[in-house]
């Protein structure tokens, strides 16, 4: 998937290149060819990642399901109990929720069992510890901090890459340098961090006004 970014002086606009449904429409197609793709990048002899494609070429969430289950190993699947929240697998690198045949408790409904909690720092009784309007599941799925309430998913949904903590910059706008973690405002009013979108194709467009 590849992002365009839009932004003039002051703000920026996000556009995906992927059509305009719901996102909670095809949840589990998206994350079928995520985690196939990903799958065969450690198996160079695989076809699972063309294959689940065309699979998921067709938007029938019901197939999708089904054959990531049927053909994605386990140990490249993101989390057993996917809640179809839209936010993914496991963020934090923690076994976020639990496998559908586990008894594991949950007692705040938030997609991470007690003893995940625990380990992570947070409250197993309150679904969102640092009260920032975002469950501890959904921040952990999305690679925020569930214990810091300015870290939180951004509201228009835009992905957030597991690298965004590990970039260190080297320089500019110049090839093969890493630019620095620049910040702009999207069409929400909301800061856009861009090392958030480190493992993404990013275009910039930028224009004055004089």
């Amino acid at each position: 998937m590849h992002w365009w970014f839009r932004f003039g002086l002051t703000s920026l606009v996000l556009v995906s290149s992927c059509d305009s449904k719901d996102e909670d429409e095809d949840v589990w197609c998206n994350r079928l060819v995520a985690n196939a793709c990903a799958c065969e990048a450690a198996d160079t002899e695989s076809d699972l990642c063309q294959d689940a494609e065309s699979v998921a070429s067709n938007d029938d969430e019901d197939t999708c399901e089904d054959y990531y289950y049927a053909n994605v190993p386990e140990e490249c699947r993101a989390s057993d109990d996917y809640s179809g929240d839209g936010w993914g697998g496991s963020g934090s690198g923690s076994s976020s929720g639990s496998s559908s045949g586990s008894d594991s408790v949950d007692s705040d409904g938030d997609g991470l069992t007690d003893d995940e909690e625990i380990a992570l720092g947070l409250d197993p009784n309150n679904a969102d510890t640092d009260g920032d309007g975002y469950t501890d599941g959904a921040e952990d799925n999305s690679y925020t901090n569930p214990l810091d309430p300015e870290d939180h998913p951004y509201e228009g949904g835009w992905p957030i890459d597991s690298c965004r903590n590990d970039i260190t910059p080297t320089g500019s706008f110049t090839v093969g340098e890493i630019v620095q973690n620049y910040t702009f405002t999207d069409q929400f009013g909301e800061e856009i961090r861009l090392h958030d979108f480190c493992n993404h194709v990013v275009l910039l467009e930028h224009a004055g006004f004089g």
